[in-house]
């Protein structure tokens, strides 16, 4: 319906697409993560409590992850830890190990991550 010019049906379509896009700008503007760039960084900011395929450390050995959890999960994971525990209902979810603190991450870094991991998981099948 047309009133003063506007049509106020394809201005709410058009305000709803570029909300959810100004929400999910951070994942649509990220590129294919790059498997080198992951490994530096799981180098720098998960290898002191995290191993993959060495054993338990202060926290799991990742290898085989990326075959437990999906990618959205992952996200999920590295993007904010308190979530999934209030999900899960239980801080931290095995006694073994301390809860994940909460990482600082772009979700490029975080795709690099995600990638370095399948890439991991792949030669170790």
């Amino acid at each position: 319906m047309r009133r003063g010019g506007v049509d106020r049906y394809a201005f709410v379509q058009w305000s709803a697409v570029f909300g959810i896009g100004l929400l999910m700008g951070g994942w649509i503007a990220c590129t294919r993560g790059d498997p080198q760039r992951g490994a530096a960084l799981f180098q720098t900011r998960c290898a002191h409590c995290h191993t993959i395929g060495r054993g338990r450390k202060r926290a799991p050995d990742l290898r085989g992850v990326t075959r437990r959890w999906s990618r959205k999960m992952l996200r999920a994971w590295l993007n904010d830890p308190d979530r999934i525990y209030r999900q899960m209902g239980q801080r931290p979810l095995h006694e073994d190990f301390p809860p994940m603190p909460r990482t600082v991450l772009t979700p490029q870094e975080i795709e690099d991550l995600i990638v370095f991991l399948e890439a991991s998981d792949a030669q170790h099948q």
